[in-house]
């Protein structure tokens, strides 16, 4: 079974999915300011993350 977003993307037009997710800071123990490509996720409670698809 192929995933949902390719589905989504592909029935849609689009060419290009890039999903951004929101970085950790190790130092202060809570959420970057940055977004950062990513190919994968870690299974998590929750995370924040922006799609970029293009035609």
């Amino acid at each position: 079974m192929r995933p949902a977003l390719p589905i989504l993307r592909d029935e849609a037009g689009f060419f290009r999915l890039t999903v951004y997710a929101q970085g950790w800071d190790e130092a202060r123990d809570e959420p970057s300011d940055s977004f950062e490509p990513v190919e994968r996720l870690d299974a998590d409670a929750g995370w924040v993350a922006c799609l970029v698809a293009e035609k």
